[in-house]
């Protein structure tokens, strides 16, 4: 009897042995470094453990799906594998790899949306960016997101970015609003966000937004029409900038509450999203004696800008000589490229 015990008992050690030495294999396998190149790997929500290991061990990250699900299980840390997206480092232990992972640290991604775009502008670019969630509700109105670079992780909702840049103008914005004196003709914050989106569509320099804001102040002030292209443009379209030819004379006759054209005074509604520096210059214009401006033939990215008609019209005509002569240069240059055969 006391031979049959010794012997168990000499098996159980020889068992505990092996078992210890099959484990220390196994951690050393876990832990030791790979020899494969940076990947990026995506575990998607409700992917278990096993879906995980069997992932990893097809894109060669781990060389053993069992040791991987292992010492997950031992160390608690089965439920603990965060969904996302991750950049897994060059020769990456399975360790390593648990860690990334549990540490819910995912690859961060960014959307900009750029200043003057409508908010169906906007809604477009969420709708077409792929590693994004979910529907957009509703399109909101122009003039209440904020146009600024969004950081988001794989799969997080569209909807979710899209309420960010509104709560994000509201609260920058507001907060403008709030430290400004209100004073004719911009009294209420409805009509300072009308004039910042016109600002964002006419100006291109940030030193000319509060010139330009000045020019509109004095007009309003006078009773005369504003006389904004980029309200015609938005008329022309039924509410975008998507205009594939210049503005033609018909044009400024456009039926539209927006045509500041035909009507007086400001548009009812913004006709863009807008910048912070748009609203700080219609809430804050320069003091000039400017009535007109236009865009500076030897520089498209500033404008002439005028105290009275008859130095306006003689602005208008060097613009519209550099235009003429512009589209010469691009008859010439069609007429000189050899046209493809049938």
């Amino acid at each position: 009897m006391k031979r049959l015990f010794r012997s168990i008992f000499a098996l159980l050690i020889l068992f505990a042995i092996a078992a210890g030495a099959i484990v220390t294999f196994g951690y050393y396998e876990y832990t030791s470094p790979t020899q494969n190149p940076a990947q990026v790997i995506l575990i998607a929500k409700g992917t278990s453990l096993n879906k995980t290991a069997a992932d990893l061990s097809q894109k060669n990250l781990i060389t053993s799906p069992f040791w991987f699900k292992f010492f997950a299980r031992i160390q608690g840390k089965e439920k603990d594998l965060k969904t996302g997206e991750y950049q897994i480092p060059a020769n990456a232990s399975a360790k390593d790899i648990t860690d990334i992972i549990i540490s819910g640290a995912t690859i961060v991604h960014k959307i900009t949306f750029k200043e003057g775009l409508t908010s169906s502008d906007i809604v477009k670019e969420l709708s077409a960016t792929n590693n994004l969630s979910g529907k957009i509700e509703s399109i909101p109105e122009n003039g209440t997101l904020l146009p600024e670079t969004y950081h988001y992780s794989y799969g997080d909702s569209r909807q979710d970015i899209l309420s960010r840049a509104q709560k994000t103008f509201t609260t920058e914005a507001e907060k403008l609003w709030g430290n400004h004196k209100a004073s004719a003709p911009i009294e209420s914050f409805a009509k300072a966000k009308v004039l910042a989106s016109m600002i964002e569509r006419e100006a291109v320099t940030a030193a000319e937004r509060p010139i330009i804001a000045s020019v509109f102040i004095n007009r309003l002030k006078k009773g005369m029409k504003l006389q904004s292209d980029p309200t015609v443009i938005f008329s022309v379209t039924g509410g975008s900038f998507d205009l594939d030819r210049p503005l033609v004379y018909k044009d400024l006759e456009t039926k539209s509450p927006y045509n500041t054209y035909i009507h007086k005074g400001l548009p009812p509604k913004p006709i863009c999203n807008f910048g912070l520096d748009s609203l700080r210059a219609a809430l804050n214009p320069a003091t000039t004696d400017y009535l007109y401006f236009v865009v500076n033939p030897d520089n498209p990215t500033e404008h002439l800008f005028a105290k009275t008609y008859e130095e306006h019209q003689q602005n208008t005509a060097k613009f519209l000589k550099f235009k003429r002569a512009e589209r010469k240069t691009l008859r010439l240059k069609k007429a000189a490229t050899p046209q493809s055969q049938n």
